[in-house]
């Protein structure tokens, strides 16, 4: 074969090696755009994922990710996306089989994935302890997710006996993680005294760092609302307090809204004024708030910083039924109702002036 030959024969299998290595180099990038999970820790830098919920898993998704595999066998995260595919398909026993495939090589999403599965009963029989075994591998993986599982498992024991010392220390790893709702999951510890000392200030603390991590945690927008208006780890401030309520509802916390419609209506750090205090609990009913969509029901009853009607606070008592109320609400609601039917007046809320 003379050298020119050869070299033609070399150019051609450099060119099919380098389009099978592009190649390859697309089906991964496709599995972890149209696939993969982005709290995936073996995600590579700059990869996005996809949610769950926003993953369409067609035989395009599906035929990236098996392409993926067979060329990079030992990447554990394809077989996750993989399985996210099937799962989201209803496939549940393949769902099952990537994740296991996965699993076995390391990963923790999709131990995590498989906790969930023996959580619903998904592929797998139910079962819960086996659903903790596999959050418990995850979370030891390093997955902040499932780190926060095993923080509320152990502090309801669920799948594993109660145990809010343990609560705490899976809290803590969390946080250490870098977590946002752990470091105010884990000032809610602090707060009530479940698995540490109670210690409002550290727990302030921690609601404080939750919101610097999140400017849209809600939650913790709300616990250092509380904080301020009872004094619990810092000295009562009413307009800090509603400052941080008003935080609270703009971050999508309904009952925030109804907070804020007591404080217009009692006069806390603001001036009484019911109409203001009417609007509020109409933000807060809008949103789905129990509080606030009675407490308009009373302002419809009572004509109180709204004109006086019956049939619409009828209707709103009505739709608080439907939110679910524990029973003291529940008794005080249909109360309410009893009163309307009957005619009998109902006294307006006193306030503070």
């Amino acid at each position: 074969m003379t050298p020119f030959v050869k070299s033609i024969f070399l150019a051609t299998a450099l060119a099919t090696a380098g389009s099978a290595a592009l190649a390859a180099e697309d089906a991964a990038a496709m599995c972890d755009a149209m696939a993969g999970s982005p709290d995936d820790l073996d995600m590579p830098e700059g990869a996005a994922g996809i949610t769950y919920e926003a993953l369409d898993p067609t035989e395009e998704a599906e035929q990236a990710c098996r392409d993926a595999i067979a060329e990079y066998p030992g990447a554990r995260r394809f077989y996750t996306s993989l399985g996210r595919i099937y799962s989201k398909r209803g496939e549940y026993g393949l769902a099952v089989d990537a994740y296991r495939a996965a699993h076995g090589r390391g990963s923790a999403v999709a131990a995590n994935n498989l906790g969930s599965m023996y959580v619903s009963g998904q592929g797998v029989v139910a079962n819960e302890q086996r659903a903790t075994m596999y959050f418990r591998r995850a979370a030891n993986r390093g997955l902040p997710f499932a780190m926060l599982t095993m923080a509320a498992r152990s502090r309801v024991g669920l799948g594993m006996p109660e145990n809010r010392y343990m609560s705490v220390f899976w809290y803590e790893r969390a946080y250490e993680a870098g977590d946002a709702g752990a470091a105010n999951d884990l000032g809610v510890m602090y707060q009530q005294g479940m698995g540490v000392r109670e210690d409002d200030a550290r727990a302030l603390e921690l609601f404080g760092e939750a919101l610097r991590r999140d400017p849209g945690n809600a939650l913790a927008a709300y616990n250092i609302a509380e904080a301020y208006e009872t004094g619990e780890g810092v000295p009562v401030d009413l307009g800090w307090a509603r400052a941080y309520y008003v935080l609270a509802y703009e971050a999508g916390d309904a009952d925030a809204a109804a907070e804020l419609g007591r404080f217009h209506a009692e006069g806390l750090g603001t001036v009484a004024d019911p109409a203001i205090a009417a609007e509020w609990y109409a933000l807060g009913a809008v949103d789905g708030s129990l509080i606030g969509t009675v407490n308009l029901a009373d302002a419809y009853a009572t004509g109180t910083g709204v004109e006086a009607d019956g049939g619409t606070a009828e209707m709103l008592y009505e739709t608080a039924l439907d939110l679910k109320p524990d029973d003291q609400w529940r008794d005080y609601i249909l109360d309410r109702i009893t009163a309307l039917s009957d005619g009998v007046p109902i006294a307006k809320p006193e306030t503070t002036e």
